[in-house]
């Protein structure tokens, strides 16, 4: 059964490209635009079957126009720009939603700058990958994976059920929380994760050539876009500072441990460590 009759992606990358992807493979939306800044990303969205029909975002009013849902989805840097520019044109009761990595700075900005008619949603899937770009969108990306939904003083509770469901019909298991508690949580489970992958490539350049597949996995995401992680950290950096210092804390006793040849203090770190592992499955 149809959601929507018309869904706007803004951002026809990895994460907007498998919305769509799924919006057309389970029937969600009767149409769906994709929205981009390069004509070669809409062709490659189009070809990928992501979208319908496509505009380069110096015509995002038509891209918008009569759209159900808008959904950002492009570096958290511009989210804000973009979705007031995309308010102008959007219909009566429009429900707009992101899908940016943090939540705070974005939903303030666009609560403060849309328009009454358009009603705003946070929302942020834990999905995705380094690689990027709509030849990486896939079916099924948001299939049992967490969805973090904003919640308000502002919010519209009928937009909120629908931007729920939106996510639930993809597969997704949604979880409500306020701006603070979501910034928190992806500083330290996502965010942080990022930075000490890229500084342990950086601290290891001089030996990468010798790296075995546990260094490459561990540190595969530090293939991302800089550009968008530079946003990211830009757009919560207190939060991830904090996550930051506490690792700091655990790397100094680690090492203290070790140069004092504390063997016990090593093993017991080590062992709190891989039962906290096995929690994850």
């Amino acid at each position: 059964m149809k959601l929507f009759n018309r869904v706007a992606i803004i951002g026809v990358g990895e994460i907007g490209g498998s919305i769509g992807k799924d919006l057309k493979a389970r029937g969600l939306a009767k149409e769906i635009i994709g929205i981009g800044r390069r004509r070669s990303s809409l062709i490659k969205a189009r070809t990928a079957g992501a979208v319908d029909k496509d505009f380069l975002v110096d015509r995002i009013g038509n891209g918008v126009k009569d759209a159900d849902l808008i959904i950002l989805a492009t570096p958290v840097g511009r989210m804000a720009e973009l979705g007031k520019k995309a308010a102008l044109s959007a219909k009566e009761g429009a429900i707009m939603t992101d899908v940016g990595s943090t939540k705070g700075m974005i939903v303030r900005s666009l609560e403060k700058i849309l328009p009454e008619k358009v009603r705003f949603v946070g929302s942020h899937p834990m999905a995705g990958s380094e690689k990027g770009g709509p030849l990486s969108a896939r079916l099924d990306l948001f299939e049992g994976r967490d969805c973090f939904i904003t919640r308000t003083k502002n919010t519209d509770e009928e937009a909120l059920e629908i931007v729920k469901k939106f996510w639930k019909r993809l597969g997704a298991n949604t979880i409500e929380v306020t701006l603070a508690e979501h910034d928190r949580i992806v500083a330290k489970i996502s965010q942080m994760v990022h930075l000490v992958a890229s500084c342990l490539i950086i601290a290891n350049k001089d030996v990468l050539r010798y790296a075995a597949s546990g260094f490459r996995d561990t540190t595969r995401i530090a293939l991302s876009d800089p550009v968008l992680w530079r946003d990211i950290c830009l757009t919560n950096n207190k939060n991830i500072a904090r996550s930051l210092d506490e690792l700091i804390v655990i790397l100094r006793k680690f090492r203290n441990a070790i140069l004092k040849e504390k063997a016990a203090h090593i093993e017991r770190m080590l062992g709190k460590a891989r039962e906290l592992r096995r929690t994850l499955g």
